[in-house]
C-alpha cells in the first residue's frame, strides 16, 4: 500500500458546486485550492453501511476525528479527498450540504443565459443605465480563475468584461436604487480587482 501523509488542518468552502480550501482561515488567494463537485459522491465510513475505512479515514479516526470521503467513481479526479469534522454531528451536516451541493451540480444550474447588469463598472459611475448582456459562468481550469464573463451577443466571441469569482459573494440586496421595473435583482461583489 502506498504512505499515509500526516493530516493537515484547512479552512474549507463550500460555495454553489466547489469546495475551495485555505491553508488558513484568512483566506488568501495564494494559498487556495479549488474542486469542482461534479461526478463526486461523499461516503460515510458508518456501521449501517459496512463501508472500509481507508487509511487517511483511519489516521483521522485514530486521532478521535469524524471522517468522511469525497471520490469520483468514473475518475473526473484521480485521488480522493479525505475530510474529518470535530463532532459526529458536524460530520453530518459538511456531508449532507456535500450531497445537495453534489446533487445540483447533477442537474445542473443555468451557466449561460441574458442578464441586465448596471453599466459604469470600470468608471465607478452607474450612470449608463442598465445594459442586457449575454452572461457564461466559466469554471476554473489550470490556471484560470472561475469567472463571469459577459458578451454583446452569444455569439460574440470576446467578452466585454469578467467578475472574477474566487472570494466573491452573491447577495439579494433588500433596496437597490435604479432598478426601475427589474425584479429578482442580485449583487455580486469580488475581492479580486475585475477585468472590464
Amino acid at each position: 500500500g502506498r504512505a499515509v501523509r500526516l493530516p493537515k488542518k484547512r479552512w474549507v468552502v463550500l460555495q454553489g458546486c466547489s469546495l475551495t480550501w485555505y491553508t488558513s482561515n484568512k483566506g488568501k488567494q495564494e494559498d487556495v485550492s479549488t474542486q469542482t463537485l461534479v461526478g463526486a459522491v461523499c461516503s460515510l465510513p458508518l456501521r449501517s453501511t459496512n463501508m472500509q475505512m481507508t487509511p487517511a479515514m483511519r489516521a483521522f479516526a485514530e486521532l478521535r476525528k469524524f471522517p468522511f470521503m469525497l471520490s469520483w467513481p468514473n475518475k473526473e479526479v484521480q485521488h480522493e479527498f479525505v475530510f474529518a469534522a470535530s463532532t459526529s454531528a458536524e460530520r453530518a451536516s459538511w456531508a449532507n450540504s456535500l450531497k445537495e451541493a453534489i446533487n445540483r451540480a447533477k442537474v445542473g444550474a443555468p451557466t449561460s443565459g441574458w442578464l441586465y447588469k448596471e453599466g459604469g463598472r470600470k468608471t465607478g459611475l452607474s450612470m449608463s443605465g442598465w445594459k442586457k448582456r449575454w452572461f457564461t459562468i466559466c469554471p476554473s481550469s489550470g490556471s484560470a480563475p472561475s469567472q463571469l464573463q459577459y458578451y454583446e451577443t452569444p455569439q460574440s466571441k470576446k467578452p466585454k468584461g469578467a467578475v472574477l469569482l474566487r472570494g466573491s459573494d452573491v447577495f439579494v440586496p433588500k433596496r437597490l436604487k435604479g432598478t426601475g421595473s427589474f425584479q429578482h435583482c442580485f449583487c455580486i461583489t469580488s475581492q479580486v480587482r475585475e477585468e472590464g
